[in-house]
């Protein structure tokens, strides 16, 4: 049960496809929601593996639209499924990753590293056609130690490499997620409270618009710099603090 205010509570667990389900799904949300979701114009879907309980493959979120405010209204816990992925989980998965190899002491304390580890994660803005060159050239650029998360990336979002064609070309195995379902996505989150009382979004601050602007730039003139200097460019415009 959840308790959304002192002496009223809700059903937190909406929908229970069964105990003897091998692909068990369980859904979780607020019955309250109902009073105003026919108002909803807008339906998102987001998904994250490196939350995800031992039983459960991954968490699949649904947000609603109100007014320009996406608030959270249910969650999945599902066996298997086809989602998009985004930066900002993305970066989670990065992070965590890191954590695993212990790295997150020299993450925090050398800015060299620290920028090395974000030119992974900057590998989500290089177009597709051009991954397999720039994992390439940033495998010889990076520290030895950061060589497994690069791996760890590869594997995850892009395909491990099986074997090179005689013509150049890569053959790779087939990723968890990929390349055509994971690119780069803005992401909001709004608190419910706010939209109750009246409140506008937060507009953008004007650091983050300008970074979004230098981002698009790089993007748009990605074959005017070598792999390394697009991959660094990139890294400049933001942190891994997700």
């Amino acid at each position: 049960m959840y308790e959304r205010d002192p002496g009223h509570s809700e059903p937190l667990l909406l929908g229970d496809s069964g105990q003897g389900d091998t692909q068990r799904i369980l859904l979780f949300g607020r019955q309250s929601v109902s009073e105003w979701i026919g108002l909803v114009r807008k339906i998102y879907v987001d998904g994250t593996f490196s939350l995800s309980p031992s039983l459960s493959y991954q968490i699949l979120v649904i947000l609603a639209e109100r007014d320009a405010f996406v608030l959270p209204v249910c969650y999945a816990l599902l066996p298997n499924a086809a989602l998009h992925g985004c930066l900002f989980h993305l970066v989670q998965n990065l992070k965590k990753k890191l954590a695993d190899l212990n790295l997150m002491s020299p993450y925090r304390n050398d800015d060299n590293f620290n920028l090395a580890a974000r030119m992974i994660s900057g590998l989500a803005f290089v177009p597709p056609d051009s991954l397999d060159n720039v994992i390439a050239d940033l495998a010889v650029y990076l520290p030895e130690e950061l060589m497994p998360a690069l791996k760890y990336f590869e594997d995850f979002y892009v395909g491990s490499l099986l074997h090179i064609l005689p013509d150049g070309n890569v053959v790779r195995r087939r990723p968890l997620l990929s390349v055509e379902t994971w690119k780069v996505q803005h992401h909001r989150d709004m608190r419910y409270a706010r939209f109750i009382g009246g409140h506008s979004p937060e507009k953008k601050r004007r650091k983050y618009v300008e970074a979004d602007e230098r981002l698009r730039r790089l993007v748009n003139c990605f074959h005017d710099r070598t792999s390394i200097e697009f991959l660094q460019g990139v890294a400049k415009n933001y942190f891994m603090d997700a």
